[in-house]
């Protein structure tokens, strides 16, 4: 697989059609422990696999240096957005778990790749400490620079949108993918992160602009972008499977201790999820991740096409001995299809087993123990952002806010007679019974 058809042509209509669809409201009341996930989570995640891989690697025949180690860490910290979305889609699962993990592979990915980046260039580069400073301090800035430049990209096209009319449907769809393919080509362009900044334009699209799309020309973007995600989708599993045995001129090397040492390495590196979740439990005063939750997290690490891909990248690198590129190369193969077979066909039977498929969803509602000041506290900047978003960007960007009024009670009129149904329900199973 060539890396540049991957990212370039493959990739962003994955992380678009996941943004543009997504749960918005959930996302955003989970954005800090997602962004925790992401961004401390990936870094403890590369700093474990980097002192296990180096001390592991001493015991098996292929010994590898700090630096390498460091680019192993890098490479298997990917929790792929791609085998995720894939899985995820196909089983019942709570709504505020499936944002939680995609939040975290999504926002996982940019994270990884300047991880990545940061180690590859140490590689051919005399390492300075101040370049670890200035390195977290560039993963931060790469977010959110990112993050901001979808956002505006979708507002823009929502500005346009409201001022040109378009009537026909096509026309509409063309605009949507324009704006979206610009924000990745933007993003890599400026050196920032295409992953995280297609992915906000998906979501600012959604937000602003879809409410300017006629009716037929919504449901025209909205399937057109869903085939189009699915298409790429399995065109990246065929080129990951055909990769075993189709490689060209790159000849993997599989070395059953070395490939022992990394997987041992990939699993124990995902122990990080139940210390920031239990932290993410102390400012969270309604919605808790319970033990089961967490370890569902633990267990749904999936590596996949993006760990592939960066270790297929390392052959166009010089600071790597060709060595070690073959053994990275074959160890990846093997941890990514151990992940896909073990992770991807297992994961109804362990939503089955910790009955995470059958419980209440009790993440949709606000928990009644949490105190009236704790959720003032916890709401504080959302509230706020709501109140800004509502009565001026709504209104600058759109011609008529209220239809975001209008959605909202819509929606929160659904939820109420879906509640008052179920007793009523209930009550009329147990008379039958009784009869």
């Amino acid at each position: 697989m060539n890396t540049s058809f991957f990212y370039l042509v493959l990739l962003p209509p994955i992380l678009f059609e996941a943004g543009y669809s997504i749960k918005r409201k959930k996302f955003f009341k989970n954005f800090g422990t997602i962004v925790s996930l992401a961004f401390f989570g990936t870094i403890i995640s590369a700093g474990i696999m980097l002192v296990i891989i180096y001390f592991g690697s001493k015991m098996t025949s292929n010994p590898i240096s700090i630096i390498e180690s460091a680019t192993f860490g890098a490479i298997m910290s990917a929790t792929d957005t791609v085998s995720v979305l894939a899985v995820l889609q196909q089983v019942p699962i709570q709504p505020y778990l499936y944002i939680t993990i995609f939040g975290e592979s999504a926002l996982n990915d940019a994270v990884s790749l300047i991880i990545y980046r940061t180690v590859t260039y140490f590689a051919t580069e005399s390492i300075h400490p101040s370049m670890y400073f200035t390195s977290a301090l560039e993963s931060v800035g790469v977010f959110l620079g990112s993050l901001l430049l979808g956002i505006f990209l979708g507002m823009f096209l929502a500005k346009i949108l409201k001022h040109c009319e378009f009537e026909e449907p096509a026309t509409q769809v063309t605009f949507v993918f324009f704006f979206a393919y610009s924000s990745y080509i933007l993003g890599e362009w400026l050196e920032l992160s295409g992953m995280v900044s297609i992915l906000f334009c998906g979501i600012s699209t959604a937000h602003y602009a879809a409410h300017y799309l006629s009716h037929e020309g919504a449901l025209l973007s909205k399937d057109v972008i869903r085939v189009f995600a699915h298409i790429t989708e399995t065109i990246i599993f065929v080129f990951l499977g055909l990769s075993i045995v189709a490689l060209g001129d790159k000849h993997p090397e599989y070395n059953p201790g070395f490939i022992s040492v990394g997987v041992v390495a990939v699993v124990l590196s995902r122990l990080h999820v139940f210390l920031i979740c239990g932290l993410a439990n102390y400012f969270r005063p309604t919605f808790k991740y319970s033990i089961k939750h967490q370890f569902f997290f633990f267990f749904s690490g999936l590596r996949g096409a993006l760990s592939y891909v960066l270790a297929f990248q390392l052959y166009d690198m010089s600071g790597y001995e060709s060595k070690f590129k073959q053994l990275m190369l074959g160890t990846t193969l093997c941890i990514v299809f151990i992940s896909l077979i073990i992770i991807g066909s297992g994961t109804i039977s362990v939503l089955k087993a910790l009955k995470l498929d059958l419980e209440v969803k009790e993440a949709e509602l606000d928990s009644p123990r949490a105190s009236i000041s704790e959720k003032v506290k916890l709401q504080y900047f959302l509230r706020k952002w709501k109140y800004f978003d509502k009565n001026f960007l709504i209104p600058f960007l759109t011609r008529q806010g209220s239809i975001h009024a209008l959605y909202d009670e819509i929606e929160t009129s659904q939820k109420l007679q879906s509640l008052e149904n179920t007793p009523r329900q209930e009550c009329d199973i147990e008379l039958t019974e009784t009869k």
